[in-house]
C-alpha cells in the first residue's frame, strides 16, 4: 500500500460535507412544496374568481328585484287610487259631482302624489321628477340596463289641473284620468317583465354557484403536484374530466353573455 495516497483519500472523505447533502435534500423538498402551492393557488384563484363573479351577479339581481318590486307596489297602489276616482263619475249623465265629491277627488290625488314621493330605492326616486335622472339603471350579470322612468309627477300635475275645473269639465278630467290609467298599467306590465327576466338570471347564477362549489370540493381533494406527474391512463382520464367540467362552466357563462 502506498502510504502517500492515504492522506489525499482522507482529504477527499473530509470534503464530503454531510450538511451539503442535507441542504440539497431541503432544497428539493422546498421546490416540491412550492410546486404544490403553485398548482393549488392557481386552481384556487380560478375558482375564487368564478365564485366572486357569481356572487356579484346575485347581488345585482337582488338589487334589481328590489327596485322592480318597489315600483310595482307603487303602481298598484296608484292604480287603486285612480279606480276610486273613476268610481266617482259612475252616475247618470245629467248629474254632476257635488262639492264633497270634488274634495274627495282632490284628496285622492294627494295620496297619489305621496305614493310617487315615497317610491325610492337607495334614496333615489324610481319615478321621474324635475331636475332628477330620467332613467333607472339596473345591473344584471355585469351588464347595465337602462329603464326610462315614468313621469308620475307630470301625470299628477295634469290631473290636478283638471280637478280644479271640476265639476264643470268632467269630460276633460275623465279623459286625462283614462290616459293616466293606461300609463300606469303599461309601466306595471313593463316592470313585471323585467322582474321575470332578473329572476331567470338569478336562478342561472344560483345553479352555476352550486356547480362551482361542487367542483371546488373536488379540487380540494386532489394533490395537483402529484397528479400532473402521474401519467397513468386512469389518472389522465380523471383529470381530463375535472378540467372539462370547469371548461363547460366558463363556456356556459360566455354563451349566456353573448346571447344577451
Amino acid at each position: 500500500m502506498d502510504v502517500n495516497n492515504i492522506n489525499p483519500n482522507i482529504d477527499n472523505l473530509q470534503g464530503l460535507n454531510p450538511q451539503v447533502n442535507l441542504d440539497r435534500t431541503h432544497a428539493s423538498s422546498q421546490v416540491k412544496n412550492e410546486e404544490e402551492d403553485s398548482y393549488n393557488l392557481s386552481i384556487s384563484a380560478l375558482l375564487t374568481h368564478d365564485r366572486s363573479n357569481l356572487a356579484l351577479g346575485l347581488e345585482q339581481s337582488n338589487q334589481g328585484l328590489a327596485i322592480t318590486k318597489i315600483a310595482q307596489n307603487t303602481l298598484e297602489e296608484q292604480s287603486k287610487i285612480l279606480d276610486k276616482i273613476e268610481n266617482k263619475f259612475e252616475k247618470s249623465e245629467d248629474q254632476q259631482l257635488n262639492k264633497e265629491d270634488v274634495l274627495e277627488v282632490k284628496s285622492l290625488l294627494r295620496d297619489f302624489s305621496v305614493e310617487t314621493q315615497n317610491s325610492k330605492f337607495d334614496n333615489k326616486n324610481l319615478f321621474a321628477a324635475q331636475y332628477e335622472e330620467k332613467t333607472i339603471t339596473l345591473s344584471v350579470d355585469n351588464n347595465s340596463l337602462q329603464i326610462d322612468k315614468v313621469d308620475l309627477k307630470e301625470i299628477t300635475q295634469n290631473l290636478n289641473i283638471q280637478a280644479n275645473k271640476l265639476p264643470l269639465e268632467e269630460a276633460q278630467f275623465q279623459e286625462v284620468l283614462t290616459q293616466a290609467k293606461e300609463i300606469i298599467n303599461t309601466a306595471a306590465s313593463d316592470f313585471k317583465g323585467i322582474e321575470k327576466n332578473i329572476e331567470l338570471s338569478a336562478k342561472e347564477n344560483i345553479t352555476q354557484e352550486d356547480t362551482v362549489r361542487i367542483e371546488n370540493s373536488k379540487y380540494k381533494e386532489v394533490n395537483f403536484a402529484n397528479e400532473v406527474k402521474d401519467f397513468s391512463r386512469t389518472n389522465i382520464i380523471a383529470n381530463a374530466g375535472l378540467i372539462a367540467s370547469q371548461a363547460n362552466i366558463v363556456q356556459e357563462q360566455s354563451v349566456r353573455l353573448l346571447s344577451k
